[in-house]
């Protein structure tokens, strides 16, 4: 079975990272930190919190709130 197809579609494109880029720096120094640990190094809740010294609780909200924040940007 050929997955290039697939491969190809799930990652972004110039034109998509760039986008983020430009909503990054809309973020705050805490929401950008938020991004960078969950998005691009792809670390799970529990271990933010535990780097953060902050609840589970308060990294999903506060993940929430960053997507709620990103599709305004949009």
């Amino acid at each position: 079975m050929d997955t290039t197809a697939w491969q190809r579609d799930d990652q972004p494109d110039e034109e998509q990272r760039l986008c983020v880029q430009l909503m990054l720096v809309e973020l705050g120094a805490e929401e950008a930190s938020l991004y960078e640990l969950f998005y691009r190094q792809r670390l799970p809740i529990a271990a933010i919190a535990r780097l953060t010294g902050t609840a589970e609780g308060t990294i999903k909200y506060r993940l929430f709130a960053l997507r709620k924040k990103l599709l305004r940007l949009r």
